[in-house]
């Protein structure tokens, strides 16, 4: 018996490994080339280049656990993962794009292979999965997560969830303390990687029930206390470094929202399988009658499927429930801008239902086998070639925005970046155009700050002053307001040689802001000009 289970094992990894291997080359074949490629400033600037500083000492990182993913106390993103992450890499190697690219592509390929392992646990069709996890690796709606750097929270989130039950699974079977302790890890490192993971409280009993797994009242108890605990902790340790979210809003405004599911999730749900042309942002899209009939006819079809397959009923409801739970939270954005990354997590309740499909038609029809492997080398082919294409998007900065501006000409940001490179060309017109373009589609003062430097270069600096006296004066709710207010303040006074009322200004700035170091060490200068004279 043991010789056979030892066999087992052995048999299990050849395979396993092989696979691996596989996935390692087709990946590394299509996305290889992007270790080359350069920030193109689509947050990249914010979350690692500004905070080079931080992120270059290791002993900053108990520190992430207490800001927002770029180092303020002005975003409601809650990222210490994935700012860990970068600050790992730049500890070691410094400011490297080549090296945050090629860990993405790692990160990449390990997250697509548990995918795999996990399809395995729950005796998912082997045969089926392997190719169905090789078209996720070359297709082009997941090739951002490759290439573009802060990509990679979705396959950190993918690898830390699916570790997580793979883990849950091995503590229902065994019952030991190292898988549980694994568990808890696991499930503690994709809630701090991203908010979403919080869904795992709902899955954990879905999955029990949908899969028949018997769990003692004891493992119960074990799981519900220190996940409740884990819980308390992030919200708590969240609560003190971003800005609140209202979750009330959601509830009560789910009608704003409306748009964007439905437009969302029909643009999410063609592209999967007709990925002919894939922007690289869109926004502000109006819904089409199109989108409406591909919500209604895919709703349509999953119930077909769901009605039909009574002995995978089950496991039908789990797959729609994790597609739906874990794509919902992206729409529930006042701008919502449609990134394809955002669909890799929900995408396992698609391959799930796409297996059972497959092999329910493979039972019923054994002719179709026969064309299985044509039809997957035809669509592997084109995805790639579609992927291979796309991807070259991503390489530098200047392709990026301006074909960002073609997709999305009503995105404030894309206007926004598109002015930046024209500064950087020289092209002052033009990046004066660009720049009040983005502040003239933003809503409320997102770029106010990013037109002061035009006002001043134009010798319009009383005006620059009498704006930022009117925000600190009028003791706005906004905290980048009243930070950027003092700051420009303190900059202008600066210029002036007035030591005194910049250090003021400055100091007001730095103390809302503790994680710039930049105005940190500005000040200890102008605290030495003052103590000279």
């Amino acid at each position: 018996m043991l010789n056979k289970i030892k066999l087992d094992i052995i048999n299990f990894l050849k395979t396993n490994l092989f696979f691996f291997i596989v996935l390692f080359i087709v990946v590394f074949l299509l996305y290889g080339k992007a270790i080359n490629y350069e920030f193109i400033n689509l947050d990249e600037d914010s979350l690692i280049v500004k905070n080079i500083d931080n992120l270059s000492n290791i002993k900053n990182i108990p520190s992430f656990f207490l800001t927002s993913c770029y180092l303020t106390k002005t975003s409601s993103y809650y990222r210490p993962i994935l700012v860990a992450s970068f600050s790992i890499e730049t500890c070691l190697f410094g400011l490297n794009a080549k090296i945050y690219h090629v860990t993405n592509i790692l990160l990449f390929i390990i997250s697509l292979y548990l995918i795999y392992i996990f399809l395995l646990q729950l005796n998912m069709n082997e045969f089926i999965i392997k190719f169905i996890i090789l078209l996720m690796s070359v297709h082009p709606m997941f090739s951002t997560l490759a290439v573009w750097i802060p990509g990679r929270n979705d396959t950190l989130l993918t690898i830390f969830i699916l570790m997580s039950f793979i883990e849950f699974i091995r503590y229902i079977k065994f019952n030991k303390k190292i898988d549980f302790l694994l568990l808890v890890i696991f499930f503690m490192l994709a809630l701090f990687t991203k908010e979403s993971a919080v869904f795992l409280f709902v899955f954990y009993p879905l999955f029990i029930y949908c899969f028949k797994y018997n769990i003692s009242k004891k493992q119960i108890m074990s799981v519900c206390f220190i996940f409740i605990l884990i819980i308390i902790i992030y919200f708590y340790l969240r609560s003190l470094s971003v800005v609140s979210i209202d979750i009330k809003n959601y509830f009560f405004y789910f009608y704003k929202y409306f748009k964007n599911i439905i437009w969302g999730i029909s643009n999410y749900i063609f592209l999967s399988f007709f990925p002919t042309f894939i922007s690289t942002m869109l926004f502000d899209e109006m819904i089409k009658l199109k989108d409406i009939c591909i919500v209604v006819v895919s709703c349509l079809f999953t119930i077909i499927i769901y009605y039909k397959n009574i002995k995978y009923r089950k496991i039908m409801f789990f797959s729609i429930t994790w597609f739906i739970l874990f794509l919902l939270p992206t729409f529930f954005q006042k701008e919502y801008v449609f990134l394809t990354h955002r669909m890799f997590i929900s995408s396992i309740g698609l391959v799930i239902i796409l297996s059972i499909l497959i092999e329910t038609l493979i039972k019923k029809y054994p002719v179709i086998k026969k064309y299985f492997y044509m039809l997957f080398v035809i669509i592997f082919v084109v995805l790639f070639s579609f992927s291979f294409i796309f991807c070259r998007l991503y390489s530098n900065k200047s392709i990026y925005w301006t074909q960002a501006y073609i997709d999305a000409p009503k995105y404030h940001w894309a206007s926004y970046r598109l002015a930046k490179i024209y500064l950087d060309a020289g092209n002052y017109e033009k990046y004066k155009e660009f720049m009040f373009n983005a502040y003239n589609l933003s809503t409320g003062d997102q770029h106010l700050f990013d037109i002061f430097p035009i006002l001043i270069f134009e010798g319009r600096i009383d005006e620059v002053k009498q704006i930022c006296f009117n925000i600190i004066n009028n003791n706005n709710d906004k905290l980048f307001l009243i930070i950027g207010a003092n700051r420009t303040l303190g900059e202008l006074y600066l210029q002036e040689n007035n030591l005194n009322l910049a250090y003021k200004y400055l100091k007001t700035a730095y103390d809302l802001n503790k994680f710039d170091l930049s105005l940190k060490n500005k000040l200890d200068e102008i605290q030495k000009e003052i103590n000279k004279s």
